[in-house]
């Protein structure tokens, strides 16, 4: 658990480092007067949540976007394919994301998140290898979430007894 719980806190602090990256910020209206504050574009591309991690991962990600909202503009879209995420990911650059937190489920992503970097954006890939130059990612360790939820076990029941 603590482990989940970090890697999405990692993610949260991705969100956090791009709303202060140096790309020209976008203009939007903002206060009274009209006057223009400079908000940064994020765009988050998820998998449908189908279950508690993921669900997790998304209500996270979505909770620290809307705190730094001040900072940042942000969409977050959900796909069930690769075919649709990729769509998602055009929307995004459309859009004008200066940067984009993708969880990509499904091969297939690597030309399409490559054509986004090659456009100036940047992309943390989350989870998932994705092998593009230049892609930043946030993936937890698995190997050693296992190791401490045995460690954890061991800790609770002692050396003896049956872990079904």
């Amino acid at each position: 658990m603590k482990k989940t719980i970090a890697l999405i806190l990692t993610l949260a602090l991705a969100i956090s480092l791009f709303a202060g990256c140096g790309s020209k910020p976008a203009d939007t209206a903002g206060g009274t007067g009209g006057t223009n504050t400079k908000k940064y574009k994020i765009g988050i591309l998820a998998p449908a949540v189908t279950h508690g991690w993921v669900a997790a991962v998304a209500y996270y990600a979505e909770a620290r976007s809307k705190e730094l909202s001040g900072e940042i503009e942000y969409k977050i879209e959900t796909s069930k394919n690769a075919e649709e995420m990729t769509s998602q990911l055009d929307d995004l650059m459309t859009w004008g994301a200066q940067a984009i937190v993708a969880f990509p489920q499904w091969q297939g992503m690597e030309a399409p998140i490559k054509k986004a970097i090659d456009a100036g954006i940047k992309v943390v890939n989350f989870d998932i290898e994705i092998a593009v130059d230049g892609v930043y990612r946030v993936a937890g360790d698995n190997e050693d979430m296992g190791v401490q939820g045995a460690n954890y076990m061991v800790k609770k029941i002692g050396k003896t007894g049956t872990v079904v």
